[in-house]
């Protein structure tokens, strides 16, 4: 059995000769956890053997705990309904040991197609919707790109939530995921105002 709240104990294991037995355990990697990597490893195993009590090796294995900072934001709303804004994306690679490869998210918000924008050969492309392809960051490392909007012409005013899918990428060549990111945009249709008045 497995117990055990702050270490992990196992107890009461048998084996028949040449068997093996593969077990999971589920861990909570607390939220403030820095990024880096955690080596973990066991005390050794010990095991009674035709009545004779034998010790194998700690087993060991590391934990590699990634890091992202990725952000958007409308640069210069609120704007009026066929205007352009400016909506601005950071990604950050936090961690000073693992280049990531392979960034990839999308974005409803549609804008013009953009080349090398976060690394050789990432893209930013879509007609419907946006779709980042292809970044990739070295260990340490950030990149900040913007994208032109074009806000519809029939847009009512209001605040609109603007949300990314999650970030995908591969960090040291472990698939990760991070959060999407988000910002709100203001959209105005009372700045502008005609009137007439007849004299006389």
């Amino acid at each position: 059995q497995l117990s055990g709240t702050t270490n992990l104990s196992f107890t009461g294991g048998s084996l028949a000769p040449g068997e093996t037995c593969v077990f999971s355990v589920t861990l909570q990697v607390p939220a403030s956890a820095a990024v880096g990597g955690y080596p973990n490893t066991t005390s050794e195993l010990l095991a009674t053997v035709a009545g004779k009590v034998i010790s194998s090796p700690a087993a060991s294995a590391n934990l590699d705990i990634a890091g992202f900072h990725f952000s958007k934001a409308f640069i210069g709303d609120p704007v009026i309904p066929g205007d352009m804004v400016t909506l601005r994306f950071t990604i950050e690679n936090l961690s000073q040991i693992d280049g990531a490869t392979g960034l990839f998210f999308t974005d409803t918000a549609v804008g013009l197609p953009v080349n090398d924008v976060c690394g050789a050969g990432s893209q930013v492309s879509g007609t419907t919707s946006l779709i980042f392809t292809g970044g990739n960051l070295a260990a340490g490392t950030s990149c900040t790109f913007d994208v032109t909007v074009q806000i519809p012409d029939a847009a009512d005013a209001g605040s609109y939530h603007n949300v990314t899918s999650n970030l995908a990428a591969t960090l040291g060549g472990t698939a990760v995921v991070i959060t999407p990111a988000a910002d709100d945009l203001s959209v105005q249709t009372d700045w502008l105002s005609l009137a007439k008045l007849f004299f006389d």
